[in-house]
């Protein structure tokens, strides 16, 4: 695959070099930490999911006009901040779960485009593995339940697949749309890599997310426990693989 440096991509040359940048323009410092601008996606898109292995960030997806998912991969290296543009994802699909594992990345679910009729998500249940080493993509065993929007993350070398949203139970639309009543999930499923398989775990406790609302949950790894923040409710969820148990806490800061 070519190597895509920022600094040979159509972006303005500051934003290539940090250190060039006015000091206007810099971004400030808080308790001794600062960000520090790196270089510009190649190509400039809406809803570019992420996930890091082996100490590059790739970015996966993206979303275009009409609801047209883009299959973008590229990988960020740190250490040349430079971009390297990947083959594309092998279902062209957004709203996709990512998450890395042992040098791998894991993808999970995501919308796709009505075969006919108007713009709509449809919610589907693909599941892919991405090795970085050799740009390929491999199908998984699929979700047990087609969905879109949802979060993974990793606990004691399981992955953990989490909310998320389908079509209501009834409604003949094709697809769905993000400004239109929708099921938001409080699924979770587990995924063994080792087996390729999957099994439901405990639900969430509160339904914290859909497709419009994206930005305001996250989820992530600590002390071997996945948690879920959601902000928009002021809620965060601890779940407990080993004992299949869920947890539920007030959150007084919205961040």
């Amino acid at each position: 695959m070519s190597s895509m440096s920022c600094c040979a991509s159509p972006v303005p040359a500051p934003y290539c070099s940090p250190q060039a940048l006015p000091h206007s323009r810099r971004p400030p410092s808080h308790a001794g930490q600062s960000l520090v601008p790196g270089c510009t996606l190649p190509e400039p898109s809406e809803e570019v999911l992420g996930a890091a292995v082996n100490g590059k960030l790739y970015g996966f997806s993206g979303l275009g006009p009409g609801f047209r998912p883009r299959a973008l991969v590229y990988e960020y290296d740190p250490a040349s901040n430079a971009w390297a543009k990947k083959k594309p994802m092998r279902l062209n699909s957004h709203h996709v779960a990512f998450v890395g594992l042992n040098n791998k990345i894991y993808a999970f679910g995501g919308f796709v485009l009505p075969e006919a009729g108007p713009p709509a998500w449809n919610p589907i249940d693909n599941a892919w593995e991405y090795d970085p080493a050799t740009d390929e993509w491999k199908a998984l065993a699929p979700l047990p339940t087609k969905r879109g929007a949802a979060a993974a993350a990793v606990a004691n070398g399981k992955i953990y697949v989490t909310g998320g949203a389908n079509s209501i139970a009834g409604v003949t639309e094709n697809g769905i749309h993000p400004t239109r009543p929708h099921n938001v999930l409080t699924t979770v499923e587990e995924y063994d890599p080792a087996t390729n398989t999957w099994r439901s775990v405990r639900s969430m406790l509160v339904r914290t997310q859909s497709p419009c609302d994206r930005k305001r949950r996250r989820q992530a790894l600590y002390d071997r426990r996945p948690y879920r923040v959601g902000l928009h409710h002021r809620r965060r969820q601890q779940y407990r693989p080993r004992r299949d148990v869920r947890s539920g806490h007030q959150s007084v800061d919205r961040a």
